[in-house]
């Protein structure tokens, strides 16, 4: 680093000011919309899986008075062969974590919802109440970039929706895979459905509102 790069950069942090403009047009922006409804929107910094690349797609709910947070967390960082295809290095699948958010970035008591190990990763998690108040997660099972034996196992072969419920242990158990779309049917793949309840039955809608 130069002392001139150090000069300009000194200089410019002094002229910087954080510009909250709404726009005329359009939707205003995250940090803008968290405001509006008394929050921040910011990046969680403590509680997250230690070593893990990369969390996203997180999913937040109310239950019980505790602010539930699920999220995907990617353990290992992608690899790529000559192709332009990928796996995850030392063919590690992608988890999803349940924690509680105690603030707005830290969550307390992360935990994978299955404890045991498993080939496929899994993916783009949601919560939601049961009629019965019992909590349940969708979420999407994936054999991409992971090693899966394809000749015996042809259904998961492709991204398939998967709902459980989640136990008083933060583990989601009871795990089926829904007649939703083509779910059930093999080398079909299967994703973007929204599982809610509305008058007291559990319903699910995919993004194309069907």
């Amino acid at each position: 680093m130069t002392l001139q790069h150090i000069r300009h950069t000194t200089a410019l942090s002094y002229l910087e000011l954080p510009v909250n403009i709404r726009p005329k047009n359009g939707y205003p922006t995250v940090y803008q919309q968290a405001e509006d409804i008394g929050g921040e929107f910011t990046r969680i910094r403590w509680g997250l899986p230690e070593g893990a690349v990369a969390n996203f797609s997180p999913c937040l709910t109310i239950k019980d008075g505790h602010r539930l947070l699920s999220f995907r967390s990617q353990p290992q960082p992608f690899v790529f062969h000559p192709d332009q295809s990928y796996y995850y290095y030392n063919n590690t699948p992608t988890e999803i974590y349940v924690g509680e958010l105690s603030s707005y970035d830290t969550v307390l008591g992360a935990r994978k919802i299955r404890s045991n190990p498993h080939r496929l990763s899994y993916e783009d998690s949601r919560l939601f109440k049961a009629p019965d108040d019992a909590l349940y997660m969708q979420f999407i099972t994936s054999s991409y970039a992971t090693k899966w034996n394809q000749s015996s196992h042809k259904l998961v072969n492709q991204p398939k929706v998967c709902v459980g419920r989640l136990d008083e242990y933060g583990e989601v158990v009871d795990c089926v895979f829904p007649p939703a779309g083509q779910n059930l049917t093999a080398g079909k793949p299967e994703k973007n459905w929204c599982f809610f309840t509305d008058d007291s039955a559990s319903r699910y809608q995919n993004s194309r509102g069907v």
